[in-house]
């Protein structure tokens, strides 16, 4: 992920905090490819599930015991804890399912799993709509096209975001579109703004916030953390905001 970014100029240093000692916990960790290569495996295995789950459809013909075999209290020897409670109760329930139950569940949940790609990745036959990664799919054009940016916000006072309640204060310029869709309680995300009309979201450090306050004249946003540097907020005077979702509707 650093590389995709910042290619070779930033080199990432890997370190490991060991809780349990009380002088020098930090130990360097030198870059493993094996454990990289171990993580992308993994990747791919869970995309490769969540592809299975999206195709569970009602006109479809449906694999009824897909989840049976993903969620195997015998395949998954190293659950342990509430996670392998939880396991035992889905075993104990999905075998209760009768030939009605069980399709009517799997149905409901490949809807879901569809639903939550939808807010990721949107609609690809859709101009505008490609859920969260329109973030970086999206031109610039197109998110003031789409009224889903607020663009070039200027920032009043960084030490807000190094503050206990971690609130900054932003005022709308001329660049600012009046009619863009925000209010209230939103998530959003917060990044720099480049004068360059570049803009690449993925070349830029976010921060994940929740609008508190907006008018015709500012915006006032929370961060989800009081930042202990605040220098990325002292460097850059102006700020675009976008929208954010959360995955957590979708797994409760």
């Amino acid at each position: 992920m650093i590389r995709s970014v910042y290619g070779t100029s930033v080199k990432s240093m890997n370190y490991i905090l060991y809780s349990a000692l009380g002088n020098r916990a930090l130990k360097y960790a030198s870059p493993s490819t094996a454990a990289q290569m171990d993580a992308i495996q993994v990747r791919n295995i869970m995309l490769s599930l969540e592809e299975k789950l999206c195709a569970l459809k009602p006109d479809a013909e449906i694999e009824i015991g897909l989840l049976d075999k993903i969620l195997s209290s015998n395949d998954l020897i190293k659950v342990s804890g509430f996670d392998q409670a939880d396991l035992i109760k889905f075993e104990e329930l999905s075998a209760s399912l009768d030939a009605l139950e069980k399709p009517y569940f799997l149905s409901w949940m490949g809807f879901i799993a569809r639903e939550q790609k939808i807010a990721k990745l949107g609609d690809d036959n859709a101009y505008y709509s490609k859920g969260l990664s329109s973030l970086w799919r999206n031109t610039l054009a197109i998110k003031e096209e789409a009224y889903s940016i607020l663009q070039k916000l200027e920032l009043l006072d960084p030490k807000g975001a190094g503050q206990d309640e971690a609130v900054i204060q932003l005022a709308r310029t001329d660049q600012t579109n009046k009619l863009a869709n925000f209010r209230q309680g939103d998530l959003v995300v917060i990044y720099p703004h480049r004068a360059n009309d570049t803009n690449n979201v993925l070349k830029e450090q976010m921060f994940k916030c929740t609008l508190v306050a907006i008018d015709a004249t500012h915006v006032s946003i929370r961060l989800r953390a009081k930042q202990s540097n605040i220098s990325i907020f002292e460097e850059n005077k102006y700020w675009n905001a976008e929208l954010d979702k959360l995955d957590t509707g979708f797994h409760n």
